[in-house]
């Protein structure tokens, strides 16, 4: 009878496995809310176990997106991979960056170092921050929240999210938008440690938090916003700061609404099918284009390789090749919504672009970069600043969750880690400054 309800032993070996690593990582790791959690019960668990394993056991077939997918030999050995590439990461995650809950208690209780030497890179960050906002606001009006203040016709609101997503480099410039959008959030989250640290008003915390969910909801996206309350929590965190159940319940409540609020505002779902759009979105549209690669590559269309890292004509992201064939080739009318891809976890574009070399290499080059980054912010002075950064990076689960080019070439890595660094060294050369006119 379990034979049968798991759809065949190739699900039974993915399924031990992981229930293994799970009480692995949990006396590894520890149960607090860090990057390392963040990313594990999120993107492994949630997303990857709970509804790649719901795909591949079936229990998804009503979707719209599982449709043209009903190959239930292939989806069980597609689940095994996925299995296998979330292990694969996380034990190279530890092997890289060398944390662990020891590790993570000292960080945690290191003291948050708060005085005009730390502040002043925080405002020259905010200065650069605000300026890129302001241009960006400027650059993508009318924004998707103004056509849903002014109540829009549909169609205009799915043609501009296409062209504020897909096609922004046509409208402005594309490193604009992603240092308008990452640094607002860096800004807001340095905020509010100082909030925690009480040394700033609560009005003023909550001020830069809405002009800072307003610059991130600009072009329609709904993600970044659960992102920010997620990276509040592991703020908090490493803070050392304790909530009580009825405070954590408050924000869960609130992560919630907002996420449904969304739904309802810009995606226009009515109340009766929003638990069915919900379920879907979150366990079957953030795993599915993993089993859409497997189905096309190579049996429809042959591996992309490095093709896939082209740059868009006058643009500097990267293409992303096999999302955008993939909503072609299963669910073409979604372009009619807005849509320019289909979301899966990073091994569909691995898979997509280099075939089984991709699901082996991809895991541990993933691993790499989150474990040199990790390594290198906790190396660096406790500040409001740096806790912005980290915490920001921490809830920002993007490139696991939508594909393993954003590995290899991506905007906000580089970017938050330069105008920090800019922001930073500008202090010190204002200190030095600042110490030989009073010399």
């Amino acid at each position: 009878m379990l034979y049968k309800i798991c759809g065949g032993r190739i699900l039974l070996i993915p399924t031990l496995l992981f229930t293994i690593f799970t009480i692995f990582f949990i006396k590894y790791n520890g149960t607090r809310f860090d990057l390392c959690n963040v990313t594990f019960w999120f993107g492994g668990f949630l997303i990857a176990f709970c509804g790649g394993g719901g795909i591949a056991l079936g229990l998804f077939d009503w979707s719209y997106f599982v449709t043209p997918l009903l190959d239930v030999n292939q989806r069980s050995f597609v689940f095994f991979w996925i299995i296998f590439s979330v292990i694969l990461f996380f034990i190279s995650f530890f092997v890289f960056s060398g944390i662990n809950k020891y590790k993570w208690t000292h960080y945690i209780e290191k003291i948050v170092l708060d005085n005009h030497e730390s502040n002043t890179p925080l405002k020259i960050f905010t200065t650069i921050s605000l300026f890129s906002i302001f241009i960006y606001i400027y650059q993508s009006h009318p924004s998707i929240f103004y056509l849903l203040f002014v109540k829009s016709d549909p169609l205009q609101i799915a043609i501009r999210r296409e062209e504020l997503g897909n096609n922004y480099a046509i409208i402005g410039s594309t490193y604009i938008k992603t240092l308008a959008i990452l640094s607002s959030q860096i800004v807001f989250l340095s905020t509010l440690s100082l909030y925690l640290l009480r040394k700033t008003s609560l009005f003023a915390t909550l001020i830069f938090g809405i002009f800072c969910i307003i610059t991130i909801i600009a072009d329609g996206q709904k993600a970044p916003v659960i992102n920010l309350l997620i990276s509040s929590l592991c703020l908090i965190t490493y803070m050392n700061r304790k909530l009580s159940s009825f405070k954590t319940s408050i924000i869960i409540v609130i992560m919630l609404s907002v996420f449904i609020f969304g739904y309802m505002l810009i995606m226009g779902f009515d109340a009766d099918s929003l638990i069915e759009k919900l379920s879907e979105r979150i366990f079957v549209g953030q795993v599915v284009a993993v089993y859409g690669a497997f189905d096309v590559y190579p049996r429809y269309l042959s591996h992309i390789g490095f093709d896939s890292l082209q740059l868009l004509s006058g643009a500097s992201v990267i293409r992303q090749v096999a999302s955008s064939e993939l909503l072609t080739f299963f669910y073409n009318e979604m372009r009619d919504w807005g849509a320019w891809n289909v979301n899966g976890i990073f091994i569909h574009e691995a898979w997509a672009n280099w075939g089984w070399y991709g699901i082996i290499f991809s895991p541990i080059y993933a691993a790499l970069v989150n474990g040199v980054f990790l390594r290198f912010i906790l190396s660096l002075k406790k500040t409001p600043l740096t806790l912005g950064v980290f915490s920001f990076f921490s809830g920002n689960i993007l490139y696991f969750m939508t594909g393993f080019n954003g590995y290899i070439f991506n905007l906000q890595y580089p970017a938050a880690i330069i105008i920090m660094g800019i922001s930073i060294w500008t202090g010190k050369i204002l200190k030095y400054i600042s110490f030989k006119r009073h010399k």
